[in-house]
């Protein structure tokens, strides 16, 4: 069938004008009217990410406040899905954050110790530059200071190791892990740049220090360790092997730039990761995560 171009036809506009900029001032105009004039109820909107996602507006989710009710989560981002909190449980095991420079652990780290505010947080890092020091926080930037720190967190550990078995002898089948954790005080030990923190300790404190890690937050006592990629990537020590093992990470690198986690949904046309953005990777699987940014 052919069919003739029209020369000329007439449609509804949704709004009066005699120009197109005309029509769509009167047409916002319109449009601002009936939603004054509309009393019933709305569908929510449509969850976006934030191309910037501040503090302020992470702070004030709904999901992320839910989450730090719990002592044992720590918001960290939001999904790409929902918009809605995506937190880190140190009852799962430690934390290891891989960035493509140092200052991205940082800035992670910032707002670890900004945003939970009910555990005691230990911090070991040469050039601390923290936005937001308060109560409840140590700052350790010394080898010696690092390992008096190292040792006395290891008495911690192993007293509440023989706390735990005889619990668990004498209440049998009633035990419950929760509940004899909530008995301590938390503590989060962090580490920012930890290939070069690790050179510098004696072999005694390396033994006491993977020792810490690889109780996986057992006892009360969690770990979170800063390093960016190249290093640790190339880092064979002992206590580096461990931390390369942690079973929860946030990494801001792109996957196919990385041999430490072999994740099984790697993306082999993968884009490179923009400012904000990141992955948490746990059991093995990797989501797309946007975290806060100032």
């Amino acid at each position: 069938m052919k069919i003739e171009n029209p020369t000329m036809f007439q449609v509804a506009l949704p709004a009066k004008g005699e120009n197109e900029i005309e029509v769509m001032k009167n047409l916002l105009e319109e449009i601002e009217r009936m939603n004054a004039d509309w009393k019933g109820n709305r569908p929510l909107p449509i969850p976006m990410v934030p191309e910037i996602l501040t503090y302020q507006e992470f702070i004030e989710k709904e999901s992320v406040q839910n989450d730090l009710q719990s002592l044992n989560l720590i918001p960290i981002g939001v999904d790409y899905e929902d918009v809605e909190s995506v937190a880190w449980d140190n009852n799962l095991g430690n934390l290891l954050l891989v960035t493509g420079k140092q200052e991205e652990a940082q800035e992670i780290i910032n707002n670890i110790i900004k945003i939970k505010h009910d555990v005691e947080i230990i911090l070991f890092d040469e050039m601390p530059s923290l936005m937001d020091v308060r109560a409840g926080v140590t700052i350790l930037s010394e080898k010696e200071e690092y390992e008096s720190m190292i040792e006395k967190l290891h008495q911690s550990m192993t007293k509440r190791k023989e706390l735990f078995i005889n619990d668990k002898k004498k209440y049998g089948a009633q035990f419950n892990m929760t509940d004899f954790n909530n008995q301590f005080t938390k503590k989060i030990l962090i580490i920012n740049g930890c290939v070069n923190l690790v050179a510098q300790l004696s072999s005694s404190s390396l033994a006491k220090l993977a020792e810490i890690i690889q109780a996986n937050g057992k006892h009360a006592i969690s770990v979170v360790i800063g390093n960016e990629l190249f290093s640790l990537q190339s880092a064979f020590d002992d206590v580096s092997k461990i931390i390369k093992r942690m079973p929860i990470a946030v990494v801001t690198v792109r996957l196919t730039d990385q041999n430490i986690f072999n994740v099984s949904n790697k993306n082999f046309k993968e884009v490179v990761l923009t400012n904000g953005e990141a992955y948490m990777i746990k059991d093995n699987n990797a989501n797309k995560i946007k975290l806060i940014q100032y």
